[in-house]
């Protein structure tokens, strides 16, 4: 057997059009959230927040359409990178998985009451995916 060595600007050029194949591949399921419709909290609770008992913070959360989705690599695995319009006219509704540890009102406030994890969830019609995060009660 003849082993043929690849010049290293062909063995780049390979790996950049497998990597362009890949890519393409991966961003199909992105593609397809385009016009879905979700719950979409404020950026800076989206991935959950500590808080101490008996503060409290206000959340907010609007129904917004997807414009569009590209997939971005992160590490070894891949997400969707969403961008929303604009808020449209629908309601939400908060709830709480513990009323105990964290309390949620109607509108977004919510209250720290005692040590522990709760998880808030806030919705809209059925028709809309709704959005989750985590809210970490301390002393």
């Amino acid at each position: 057997m003849r082993r043929t060595r690849i010049p290293p600007l062909a063995a780049l050029a390979i790996a950049l059009a497998a990597a362009a194949c890949e890519s393409g591949d991966i961003s199909e399921p992105c593609e397809q959230l385009v016009g879905d419709v979700r719950v979409v909290v404020d950026s800076f609770y989206a991935a959950g927040f500590r808080l101490r008992a008996n503060d409290s913070v206000q959340v907010g959360a609007s129904v917004r359409r997807i414009e569009s989705a590209r997939a971005v690599l992160v590490t070894n695995f891949t997400v969707c990178e969403a961008t929303f319009g604009d808020p449209l006219d629908r309601p939400v509704n908060f709830f709480t998985t513990n009323e105990s540890i964290a309390a949620v009102r109607s509108n977004g406030w919510v209250v720290g009451r005692g040590v522990g994890l709760a998880v808030i969830t806030v919705a809209s019609d059925t028709d809309v995916e709704p959005a989750q995060f985590p809210v970490e009660v301390t002393q």
